[in-house]
């Protein structure tokens, strides 16, 4: 079976750009209003990254490190890449929009991740998918929960913590932690997602 391709009709409710590139999805919120009651999507303003994790706490500040450090690495790639699978036209990460303050990932996270130009979004709903974007779901409970495995006929398990659709444009990885994601399995990602 397969699930068709820009023919979902359902509202996007998170952080970030509609016209997302690099569209990561998540099963929380965090628990703070207006996050907490989102059914739009929502650009980020520079500065609100710090003031959600101060109020939130180091579970929120892990998932938007990993999301910071995957989007930043994603953007180095895309810089040095002239030709090849890699866009070099502002869609892996903010590309042409980066700014250049974000000489490293925590620059990068307090200054361009899912703010206005970085290509990028944290999505509290359900995939509705793109020919233009890449697509990752966060943890294995959640591409349950959501089905979709079942989307797609191409499934490949890569090992039992990461599996990609092609023909989706999808990636399935462990949740965005430090004990689930560490360095090394960043790094897989980084190229699963380049390779799509």
């Amino acid at each position: 079976m397969s699930h068709s391709i820009d023919s979902q009709i359902s509202p996007i409710a998170g952080l970030g750009e509609p016209e997302a590139f690099l569209r990561v999805y998540i099963a929380n919120r965090p628990p703070l209003s207006p996050y907490d009651q989102l059914d739009h999507l929502r650009v980020l303003e520079s500065g609100e990254i710090a003031d959600i994790v101060a109020k939130t706490g180091n579970h929120w500040r892990k998932i938007f490190n990993l999301y910071a450090k995957l989007a930043f690495f994603l953007d180095s790639l895309a810089a040095k890449s002239k030709v090849g699978q890699l866009p070099d036209n502002g869609q892996i990460g903010s590309g042409q929009n980066r700014r250049s303050q974000d000489s490293t990932w925590q620059n990068y996270r307090d200054h361009t991740l899912l703010q206005r130009g970085s290509g990028q979004a944290l999505l509290f709903s359900a995939p509705v998918l793109s020919t233009h974007a890449v697509h990752i779901i966060m943890g294995k409970q959640h591409a349950q929960s959501l089905s979709v495995m079942t989307w797609f006929d191409d499934w490949e398990i890569i090992n039992p913590d990461f599996s990609v659709s092609r023909q989706g444009r999808m990636v399935l990885c462990p949740y965005f932690d430090y004990r689930q994601l560490s360095n090394q399995k960043l790094d897989l990602l980084v190229q699963l997602v380049t390779s799509l």
